[in-house]
């Protein structure tokens, strides 16, 4: 799950859902997926609010705080891992085969073939806008980065940020 500013909590479910839920527990809204897949990865939250989501059906999904969809956009393959946002608004996600870079706006930047195939690992970004990712065959690629390092956002990667604490910054 991740948490956003004012302590609404997201939560990828069963059944191709992303269910928003208070501090509390109570429930805010729940989006669907067109089409029946199962969701594995957390979704991360950008500075602006936009909820980005990968899914099993393979799309990548954007979302306004109040649950209703800012754009999707076609990945070519499931997505399993979570996005990861740079801090000019790229969106880098992994889909069975293939690196991508998303405009905030949901426009294709850049795809990279990821020789090997990425293992079930999100990917990372170093402060210099290196981007990590890991191989099923265990080894470990850096590409070189134009979009900066990590965001500064409520929830900008697995786990929330750099310490991979799993803890969202006071709100």
């Amino acid at each position: 799950m991740a948490m956003g500013n004012g302590g609404t909590f997201y939560v990828c479910a069963g059944d191709s859902r992303l269910v928003a839920l208070g501090s509390d527990g109570s429930y805010k809204w729940e989006f669907k997926t067109k089409t029946h897949s199962e969701n594995h990865a957390t979704p991360v939250i950008a500075a602006d609010g936009t909820i980005y989501f990968g899914s099993g059906d393979g799309n990548l999904y954007a979302l306004n705080t109040d649950g209703t969809q800012k754009w999707v956009l076609d990945a070519g393959g499931g997505i399993s891992a979570t996005p990861v946002l740079a801090a000019d608004g790229t969106v880098y996600v992994l889909n069975a085969a293939t690196l991508l870079a998303v405009s905030p706006e949901g426009k294709m930047i850049e795809k990279v073939d990821v020789s090997g195939g990425p293992g079930p690992s999100s990917p990372t970004l170093a402060p210099d806008g290196t981007i990590y990712v890991g191989l099923r065959a265990g080894k470990i690629v850096a590409y070189a980065g134009t979009h900066g390092g990590l965001m500064d956002s409520a929830w900008p990667k697995f786990q929330g940020g750099p310490a991979n604490s799993g803890r969202a910054r006071p709100i």
